[in-house]
């Protein structure tokens, strides 16, 4: 041994020699669980990053579509050579279009709501199946029953 002993490690070091749980401890397996662990933790955190981008993308692309049409609308009510009649025939159109895309626009979200729903919650399906896998793989009492049924 060299006289550099590093302090924090050595004592680490003696925690095996007093915790007899310690002598047990697969340290391989946990690594390679908090690996799998931040695996899952990131594919679920793109997957929802995503599907919100997208999401609110829809969005953003749906009221400028309806601010456009309300622009346009009011233009046609100011101008003055226009009938009265011919402008109360052209609200209740506005009306009933604004009405009808607005309920395609919210279908069409909510649609995309539940897909995009659905693909998070398979990747925290996928993610938390893996750990609990993996984990009743590397625990000590499925083992022991392994070696016991052979």
């Amino acid at each position: 041994m060299s006289n550099n002993q590093n302090p924090f490690f050595s004592f680490f070091n003696s925690l095996n020699e007093k915790n007899p749980f310690a002598a047990n401890v697969n340290s391989d397996a946990y690594i390679e669980a908090w690996q799998s662990n931040t695996k899952a933790f990131t594919d679920i955190s793109k997957s929802m990053l995503d599907n919100a981008h997208d999401l609110s993308t829809s969005q953003v692309k749906s009221v400028q579509k309806n601010a456009e049409e309300l622009a346009k609308f009011f233009k046609e009510m100011a101008d003055t050579t226009i009938k009265p009649e011919d402008k109360i025939a052209r609200q209740a159109d506005f009306v009933k279009t604004s009405v009808e895309s607005t309920l395609k626009d919210s279908k069409e979200l909510a649609e995309k709501a539940v897909k995009h729903g659905t693909a998070t919650g398979e990747a925290i399906n996928k993610g938390a199946t893996a750990v609990f896998s993996e984990l009743s793989k590397n625990n000590p009492v499925n083992t022991k029953k392994e070696k016991q049924a052979a």
